[in-house]
Parts: structure tokens; sequence; C-alpha cells
């Protein structure tokens, strides 16, 4: 068996049980057995979408030591040798312990620590050994840069045709939307004559809160479509011509479908991804929301910016298609089926 660690919920958004979610069905489809531990219900639904099982621990997400003698327990009764762990929370005290009872893998975003781990993956586009220099020492494996970028299987193998005319804009903010980008930017568009012809697609995670906001600013202006409870994202990214989109994976997943994007952070740990897709020319950034005065101004200069020049939208189509081959997740799902065998012997 192999365990996953990873949680959802209003503060860390779904991103982190997505990704996860992506190398658990590529385990299955390796004939592995899969199971997530999660510290509470809230990614309950998400997980039951994709016909995933789960154990819930009953804890604080936010302390992670607590939860040691919880799951030991789940990780003996389960016959658990891998454990995945994606979880900004995991202290190297609480990574100590858990390498004790299993084979542990670590999805790192900011290189905080030197991680006691048995494998690291990083796959951002930047990502270099040289940040762990003790890898080699403690026999960490390290799985890092876009040979490893997490994907779901439906962001594989599609992609679009860019179109001279820009007539559908998606706008999603991932799971949360805690600084009501969508309604803010919707409300300042709504009058604009550039835009008069554009239909606005809006994805609604899981935990937005102010939902029947998008829905009054729909009556007024008939082109927005809201899509909420989404099947397949990717059938959204699809349908249209240009994306905004908050920082995380999702950045992948437009850069895996060529589609042009403008994106922005509302994290710190999103900051750096939206910067180095800015330098490297594959999507336009718009900055960080928090404490931007301008961010709306940007917003919609940029959009109009996409609107009005085909070429640019050509381009950068063609460098994102040629960042991403879809078969990050697969590759780790491989590494870690090692990893298992070789802990039976």
């Amino acid at each position: 068996m192999i365990g996953i660690r990873a949680d959802a919920n209003k503060e860390i958004a779904t991103g982190h049980i997505m990704r996860c979610i992506s190398i658990a069905n590529q385990l299955i489809k390796l004939g592995e057995e899969v199971i997530f531990i999660v510290s509470d219900l809230y990614g309950q639904e998400l997980l039951e979408d994709n016909k995933l099982s789960y154990v819930c621990l009953q804890s604080d997400w936010r302390d992670k030591g607590s939860e040691i003698s919880c799951l030991r327990e789940v990780v003996e009764q389960n016959n658990i040798k891998v454990l995945l762990l994606d979880s900004y929370q995991a202290t190297r005290e609480y990574m100590n312990q858990v390498k004790h009872m299993v084979k542990l893998v670590y999805i790192d975003d900011l290189c905080a620590y030197e991680y006691p781990v048995d494998a690291i993956i990083n796959d951002a586009l930047d990502a270099s050994t040289d940040v762990y220099p003790y890898a080699e020492k403690q026999e960490t494996e390290l799985w890092i840069g876009n040979s490893y970028i997490m994907l779901r299987e439906e962001f594989c193998n599609k992609r679009i045709c860019i179109q001279q005319k820009v007539s559908n804009v998606m706008l999603t903010t991932g799971g949360a939307d805690q600084w009501q980008i969508c309604r803010s930017f919707l409300r300042d568009i709504i009058e604009k004559e550039l835009f008069k012809d554009v239909i606005f697609h809006v994805v609604v995670g899981k935990f937005f809160t102010s939902v029947e906001d998008l829905y009054e600013i729909q009556r007024m202006r008939p082109g927005i479509v809201i899509h909420e409870n989404v099947v397949s994202m990717s059938e959204i990214m699809l349908s249209c011509d240009v994306a905004i989109s908050a920082g995380g994976s999702t950045l992948n997943e437009l850069c895996a479908m060529g589609i042009p994007a403008i994106c922005f952070s509302v994290a710190d740990n999103q900051m750096q991804t939206v910067q180095l897709f800015e330098e490297r020319q594959l999507m336009i950034s718009n900055g960080d929301v928090r404490g931007n005065t301008r961010f709306y101004i940007e917003l919609e200069n940029n959009v109009t910016r996409m609107i009005n020049n085909y070429s640019l939208r050509r381009e950068m189509s063609e460098r994102e298609k040629s960042m991403i081959d879809g078969k990050g997740a697969y590759r780790i799902a491989q590494n870690m089926c090692k990893m298992k065998d070789v802990s039976k012997k």
C-alpha cells in the first residue's frame, strides 16, 4: 500500500490535494493500492469524486506533530510502505518521526530547510539540485524540474488552436477566492465596450464564499458563464481563447494545453512561479493582488493586450506547449513503485 498525506480546506484551498490525486491515479494504473490520509473531511468530496480511498485522522491540519500516534496506527493497519507528503505545515521533527515508519517522499515548493526524507519532488521550472546540497549525503533522491510537473490525465494530449478573434476568456482563482478577485474584475468590465462580445467563464472553486454576488453580476451582463461543481476543467479550458489564473498547478495545466494566459499571485508561495512564467515569456504576469491598488487596472490592460494581439497569443501558446510533456505524474508514480519494491527487501 502507498499512502498520501495531504489536505484541502478554505485556507489552503485544493491545490495540494489535486496534484496528489494526479499521482494517485497513475499509481493505481500501475497496479498499486493507494490511500489518502487527511486531517478532516474538507477534501472528502474531491476524493470521492475521483473514487479514491481515504482515512480521516480528525486532527488539526496546522499541527502535524499532534497526529503522529494516529498516523502510525494508520500506517500499520494498512501496511503502508511509502508515504507521499504534501504539506507546508510539516516540520523537520515530524518528518523524522514519519521516516522511521515508512519511505517518505516530500513535495517541496519552498526549500525551507533540510528535509530528512527519502525523495524530494520539486516541479518548478527553475528547480536545481544546488538548493539541496545535503541530498547526496543523506541519500535523498531528487525528482525535480519540468519532467516531474504533476498533471491530471485530462490535461494531457489536449491542445487548443489559436484563433484570430478572442471570444471566450476563462477566469479562475483556484479552490478559493479570498480576495474576491472574480467579483471585482467582473464589476470593472461589465460595461466596457471592448469586452461586450467576449464571454467570460468564471470557475467557482469549492471554497468560494460569495457566489451569489457573481450571479448578481451575471444578471446584469449575460455574457458571463459561471461554472460550479466542475467535472472537467480541461473542457472549460479548451473552450476558451485566453485564461486569467492565479498561480499554482493551474498554470501548468494551461501550459500543457497551450492556452495563452495572464497569471497573478494571491499567496507567498505563488510569487516566484508567477514571476518565472513571465520571465520565460510563457504568460503575462499581473503581479500580486495583495496591497496592489493598480491590480484591476493592470488586469484590464493585460486582457486588452491579449485580445488585440494574435501574434502574442500564438507565440505564447507554442512556448507553453514545448515546456510540458504531461508525463510528470507517471514518472513520479514509477519512482514510488520502485521505492516500495526496494522497501520490501
